[in-house]
């Protein structure tokens, strides 16, 4: 007799698979669409070892423009780069 727990791990297991197979797809799909810009990448990696962002937005392009989201729609409240950069408190080593 399977109980409950066996019953959604099943399902989660399912899920979870399903999760995994449809972006498995996708990811192909993707590397596939753009083959030519993933070989032009890794030939220029092949040649110098190295490339920067204006060698990938070379062969990638610009990157799509990105919606800006503001506080009022996340609820949360925006950092300066220090501020998201700094450890918190509780791990910081006092200094003598």
């Amino acid at each position: 007799m399977i109980n409950h727990s066996q019953k959604l791990e099943e399902l989660i297991d399912g899920e979870v698979q399903e999760i995994v197979e449809s972006s498995y797809k996708e990811a192909r799909q993707v590397l596939a669409d753009h083959y030519d810009k993933l070989k032009d990448m890794a030939q220029q990696l092949l040649k110098r070892e190295k490339i920067d962002e204006s060698d990938i937005v070379a062969i990638l392009g610009p990157r799509p423009q990105q919606k800006e989201v503001s506080e009022a729609e996340t609820g949360w409240e925006k950092k300066s780069a220090a501020e998201k950069n700094a450890a918190p408190i509780s791990t910081r080593r006092a200094v003598n």
